[in-house]
């Protein structure tokens, strides 16, 4: 399994031998050299802090949106500068203050004490700052890396980032925050179910 100093050695071999001018393709499978070159900044980091916020009404009546903001410690730079040894970035998802939970699909959740590779693009401007987003997350657990869905980097094909097995336990359970007895409040299908039990919110 490739651990984290294979990566940051063959990020920095990728960016190196890249244009810098790379289009991150999707569908493809996943090349270190795309991430690289796509990328603003790599960066070895741990989460310190996980917040939920609401985002103002869009134009034509479009509603409030949960966004995620996710304080990083840089562990390690590994390509670029992210600028301090903190930085914050937004993705799209979060409660929605009614007792819902938005989850987009490919957007990574994270959660305090996450240890991850980050290959940053484009913070603010996206739902997701990550270079083809949960492509963009390498996941670190004992010095191991793992692919953003938490399968195991065996590690790479020429630039080709080879993953496959089991994603282990820890990396597969996901936390929510429960909703706060104002936010159900708040949900016209919670109040529905008071009345239809015939209870009152006192």
């Amino acid at each position: 399994m490739l651990n984290i100093k294979s990566v940051r050695m063959a990020v920095a071999v990728a960016f190196l031998s890249s244009s810098g001018s790379a289009v991150f393709a999707q569908k493809m499978a996943l090349d270190i050299k795309d991430l690289a070159g796509a990328a603003q900044f790599v960066v070895h980091s741990r989460v310190s802090k996980v917040e939920y916020r609401m985002s103002a009404s869009g134009e034509n009546g479009q509603g409030p949106v949960p966004f995620t903001i996710v304080t990083y410690d840089v562990v390690r730079p590994v390509r670029g500068d992210a600028g301090r040894a903190s930085f914050s970035l937004r993705y799209i998802g979060g409660p929605d203050g009614r007792g819902h939970f938005l989850r987009a699909s490919n957007v990574p959740v994270f959660q305090t004490g996450d240890e991850d590779i980050l290959f940053v693009q484009n913070n603010g401007a996206n739902d997701c700052p990550l270079v083809g987003c949960i492509e963009g997350r390498f996941r670190v657990l004992n010095g191991a890396l793992y692919d953003g869905t938490g399968t195991p980097v065996q590690g790479l094909d020429a630039s080709r980032i080879v993953a496959r097995g089991t994603p282990p336990t820890e990396l597969s359970k996901v936390r929510y925050p429960a909703p706060t007895f104002g936010e159900l409040m708040n949900n016209p299908e919670v109040r529905d179910i008071i009345r239809k039990h015939g209870l009152t919110v006192d």
